[in-house]
């Protein structure tokens, strides 16, 4: 009698651990999604003219892969690290796809906060708010 009530608690222990869990894991994902956890990445940004410290611009963030894959073409993952983000155009004109892939004296590699997932997979076009500082950029997500 004692085994089979020292067993039903290792039983209920096992099963609280795992709906815990699994409500951990969802409830971390949801915070995630709402942007109240920071992703720092290396980001390379489009910057047109002069963008004083404290100075906040809209910013169009295109991820090719992600378009790749939503449009059936072909991925290019190889050619960035996991701690980079894609291409972040804050230029004064916003979204000038052209530019943002072939202008390189206005682009630069900068240290980068974002609040909201950087990288969605339901989508390739993430538009942002960008504060730029002393550290480099930070972003809150618009979508």
């Amino acid at each position: 009698m004692e085994v089979d009530k020292y067993r039903l608690k290792i039983a209920v222990a096992v099963l609280m651990i795992l709906v815990f869990g699994v409500l951990g894991y969802f409830a971390i994902n949801n915070i995630d999604n709402y942007g109240w956890i920071t992703h720092h990445k290396d980001t390379p940004t489009y910057i047109d003219g002069e963008w004083l410290n404290g100075e906040v611009r809209p910013c169009v963030m295109v991820d090719s892969d992600a378009l790749a894959k939503k449009y059936g073409g072909q991925e290019s993952r190889g050619t960035r690290s996991d701690s980079q983000a894609p291409p972040l155009d804050c230029g004064k004109v916003i979204f000038n796809w052209p530019r943002l892939f072939s202008d390189t004296d206005h682009m630069h590699i900068m240290p980068g906060a974002f609040h909201g997932r950087v990288e969605r997979s339901d989508q390739g076009i993430y538009y942002w708010r960008c504060q730029r500082n002393a550290r480099g950029i930070e972003c809150w997500a618009l979508d």
